[in-house]
Order: structure tokens, then sequence, then C-alpha cells
């Protein structure tokens, strides 16, 4: 159930992150150039930019599947976006229902200059995890994310995919998939935002 909720993350590919390793035998900088390197990965930029969209408030339209064959679970929330840090991170506050109990949730998203690719995080408060950084990239209008994870319910090694598709500055939907008990993947959750103000 707990690896159902953390789909909710925004959002939303490792293999993509452009990130370069320093090793031990690379030259050593000077310390002008350490601090030059600092400032260029402390200062957001135009990838970051592209999560704007998302900024704000929005109404959830979610639909929810337990497995590959379920019928879709219905219901309604609510996410409150905005930027933090000088716009570095995106902070969202999630809203809603589950299984007839209050939900809420904290997602970040940010794009790392130094790794390359975007990253996100989330907890909510229907767990007691912190779910692990997931990575990702912008391919058009679309975002997707990924996360390797332990399956909190059946305490295996796992992952989540989330792809999101922004269809204006209004509007933008969240996807997730994960592996099924038969180790195929299935889309889990769909969330459908749409701007309130």
């Amino acid at each position: 159930m707990n690896r159902l909720i953390g789909l909710f993350a925004l959002l939303l590919v490792l293999s993509a992150c452009t990130a370069t390793r320093t090793s031990a035998s690379a030259p050593p900088m000077t310390e002008e150039q350490m601090n030059q390197r600092m400032m260029e990965i402390g200062t957001p930029g135009e990838a970051h930019q592209k999560l704007n969209p998302m900024a704000g408030q929005f109404k959830a339209d979610i639909t929810m599947w337990m497995s590959a064959d379920a019928p879709p679970q219905k219901s309604e929330g609510t996410m409150s976006a905005q930027w933090i840090y000088g716009g570095r991170y995106l902070r969202g506050e999630f809203k809603s229902s589950f299984m007839e109990q209050p939900f809420e949730g904290v997602s970040l998203v940010g794009y790392s200059v130094a790794a390359g690719c975007y990253e996100g995080s989330w907890i909510d408060s229907m767990s007691t995890m912190i779910y692990p950084v997931s990575q990702g990239t912008l391919k058009g209008s679309t975002f997707e994310f990924r996360r390797e994870m332990l399956d909190p319910i059946l305490n295996v090694p796992s992952y989540s995919r989330e792809v999101l598709t922004i269809h204006n500055n209004d509007s933008h939907t969240l996807e997730g998939y994960s592996p099924g008990q038969d180790g195929k993947e299935f889309k889990m959750m769909e969330i459908r935002y749409t701007r309130v103000n």
C-alpha cells in the first residue's frame, strides 16, 4: 500500500544523468577553480525554469490501480507548489484521502547542475520512510523519473517510474508505474492536475 502512495511524488531515468565523477587521478583544483565550480553548481538556470508550470495551486483528479487487472479507484485532492531557496527547489504539498483516511505528502523536485539531471524526493503521512531520490530527464514536454528502492511491502529490491507530462501552463499529468507481483510493470496511478489560481 505504501508503495502505491509513494508514487504521488513529483516527481518524475537514472541512466540518462550526465554526471561525471572525479577520479583519484584528476588534477587538483585551485581555490579559485573550486569557488567557480561551487558557483556553477549552486546557481539555478534554464533547466529549473522548465518546472515553472508546476508551481501554484492545483486540483488533482486521481486514478489508482492496485494491480494490472484491478478496477480503477478514483479520488480528488489538491497540490500547492512553490519555489524555495531562490528558485532552486520546487516544494509541493499534496492533500487527499486514501482508504477513507486523510493523506498528506511533501515533494521536492529540482535540477542538479552537478549531476546533470532532475531529482525528486517524497515523504507522506502514511509511511515512515523517506523515499530514495528519483532521477530523471526532460524530452520535449515530458519528464521521466526513475527511483530504485526497497519495496516496503514485499521487502525486495524494486523501482518506480514516473512520467510527468506538461500540457500547458495550467495542466499537467503524472503517471506512476511499478512492477506487480509477477514482475511485470503496470500503470499504478494517474493524477491530472488543473490550476485553480
